[in-house]
């Protein structure tokens, strides 16, 4: 961390700049042959990242601040064919995630923000329902050591609060080819009291209006209840008909979670059931499994083209939402505890087709500027479910973060 002031007659200005270096490596074991790729496509065995990422504030009056945050990435992957071949890429970018220029009043009940800001109104669960805005770049998963998956959308801010009560509206650009709109809206009207609550409205012409709301009790000093649900105009997975071809559907569709998290010294224990009306139901994944059949048959005849178009589609929708309509997330942790050990068990269930995620973290603090993690992921379930059918059945990662 790096601090610096300057001052005049007219100025003050104080400025932060905050860095952490990231290092990982994961080993995936994979499956060749899946539901979705029967051998036709390349699969990752190995990810290695190493990336900067620093975070600057300056505060050049006591109303007015800028600050940004910005990454170098650099990536190799490491991919296995099924014929046997192996080959990698290499990238080095760099990305902006934030950067905003804010003005807030002297007491804080009104502030503006223009630049890069990414709003999170889905915090602390596995399953973001209230992240309206487009594109979810944390989907299907939210992976901590993924950069990208943190960047945010270029909009106009600005924020009234008055004594419990607080409304915040935006515009944001729209830099997703899938959208015809250029530009979104949004408004959150929250209350803070013994029941946290809010109301989102979400605006993206060409889709419609769609909405969100929650509600935060706390129902003890160590427990607490959360419920959010959000509905929106468009599926988050696209429907295939009988020859294979995708459309967008927009008929609406419900998402929901109730979380329930206790909390002992130092533990939290945390459950979350999640109800998905984005995802396809009994009818639509029997067809999908019809379909994955007829053309893997295909792929040796005249209409192999066909086949890879519908594997590359089916690949693509499945990466875009969660595919369980009934969904458990389960988990304990002691990451509150600043000792040096940290440990995080999961287990996502799919109770549809009974398929499981497993995640086992455990962290090393070695001191205030060094951590480093290690995470284990395991996949269960047969090859028509959900996590069955992953390309990966088996990953390890080794993570290492210096502060400074």
């Amino acid at each position: 961390m790096i601090t610096a002031s300057g001052s005049s007659a007219l100025v003050h200005a104080e400025l932060d700049i905050r860095q952490r270096l990231l290092m990982s490596s994961q080993w995936n074991e994979t499956r060749q042959h899946t539901q979705f790729n029967p051998g036709i496509f390349a699969v990752e065995q190995r990810h290695q990242q190493i990336a900067l990422d620093n975070d600057l504030k300056l505060a050049v009056h006591p109303n007015v601040s800028a600050a940004t945050r910005f990454a170098w990435i650099g990536e190799q992957t490491n991919f296995t064919a099924n014929a046997g071949g192996n080959s990698s890429e290499r990238d080095l970018s760099a990305v902006l995630l934030e950067a905003e220029l804010s003005w807030h009043s002297r007491f804080r009940t009104r502030q503006l923000r223009i630049g890069r800001i990414k709003p999170q109104w889905s915090q602390g669960f596995n399953w973001p329902v209230l992240d309206l805005l487009r594109p979810d770049r944390s989907r299907p998963n939210f992976d901590q050591d993924n950069l990208r998956q943190q960047q945010g959308f270029d909009m106009i801010n600005v924020r009234w609060r008055q004594s419990s009560w607080g409304l915040s509206a935006l515009v944001a650009t729209m830099d997703d080819s899938q959208y015809a709109a250029q530009h979104q809206s949004a408004l959150r009207l929250s209350h803070e009291g013994s029941v946290d609550s809010s109301l989102i409205w979400h605006y993206l012409p060409g889709v419609g209006h769609q909405w969100g709301a929650s509600l935060s009790i706390l129902i003890s000093d160590a427990s607490s209840l959360r419920v959010e649900s959000s509905y929106e105009r468009q599926r988050d997975r696209p429907e295939f008909d009988a020859q294979g071809s995708t459309a967008l559907a927009s008929d609406g569709y419900l998402k929901t979670l109730i979380g329930y998290q206790y909390s002992l010294e130092q533990w939290d224990i945390r459950a979350e059931y999640l109800y998905n009306q984005h995802a396809y139901n009994n009818s639509e994944q029997q067809q999908l499994n019809q379909l994955s059949d007829t053309f893997a048959q295909r792929l040796t005849s005249a209409e192999a083209a066909q086949s890879y178009a519908f594997f590359a589609s089916v690949n693509q929708a499945m990466a875009q939402g969660q595919s369980s309509r009934h969904g458990l997330y389960l988990m304990y942790t002691n990451q509150r505890d600043q000792g040096f050990w940290s440990w995080q068990q999961s287990v996502q269930l799919n109770t549809n087709d009974g398929s499981q995620y497993h995640q086992l973290q455990l962290g090393q603090r070695w001191s205030d500027e060094w951590h480093s993690r290690v995470q284990l992921e395991y996949f269960t379930g047969n090859e028509q479910s959900e996590f069955g059918r992953l390309p990966s059945q088996f990953n390890a990662r080794a993570s290492l973060y210096w502060s400074f």
